[in-house]
């Protein structure tokens, strides 16, 4: 069984130690103590790390900047990740999520919570990248054939009543075109 690679970002040294040990029989980890760090790993390892487990309060580049310096990023903005912090109060864990983090651990660490959010968030994220792949061309990111087609079937069987126009057309090397202008 192949691990998947997980992100640790914390400025506290004893934070990293402690996720690395409750995480090390499952993933591979890599680490980073602060946000800018954690950005370079992010863009040399993005198309190994499955998620992201994240600090809020750090020096120089704050969880809150690291998320949304992934969210501008097409690549980055696809790693789920999970927020840690040691605030109080639901404004940081709303703030949190509302940015795009896909849960919030709060400290001190329940190491059962953490494996277990771990690999739903991971597992969710995947299944999903595989339905987008079986839904979409990828070469264009539209529809496939099959799936529009399910999908024009679904709207007719909803609304019988309705007229509707289709319009189908074919495009001859659509691969030369599109590499022309993408």
């Amino acid at each position: 069984m192949v691990k998947r690679t997980i992100l640790v970002v914390d400025d506290q040294d004893i934070n990293r130690k402690i996720l690395g040990r409750l995480l090390m029989n499952e993933y591979e980890i890599l680490y980073a103590k602060n946000g800018l760090e954690a950005m370079e790993k992010l863009h040399e390892n993005a198309n190994v790390i499955s998620a992201v487990l994240l600090d809020i309060v750090m020096p120089e580049m704050d969880g809150y900047a690291v998320m949304e310096a992934m969210g501008k990023d097409t690549i980055l903005s696809k790693i789920p990740i999970i927020v840690s912090s040691q605030k109080d109060g639901d404004d940081a864990e709303i703030r949190a999520l509302s940015m795009g983090a896909q849960d919030f651990i709060a400290k001190p660490y329940k190491a059962d919570i953490i494996r277990h959010r771990l690999k739903n968030t991971i597992r969710l994220r995947e299944t999903a990248a595989i339905i987008n792949r079986a839904e979409r061309d990828e070469l264009t990111g539209l529809y496939n054939k099959q799936f529009f087609l399910e999908k024009v079937r679904e709207r007719i069987d909803r609304n019988p009543e309705e007229e509707y126009d289709l319009l189908c057309f074919g495009v001859e090397r659509f691969k030369l075109i599109n590499d022309t202008f993408a």
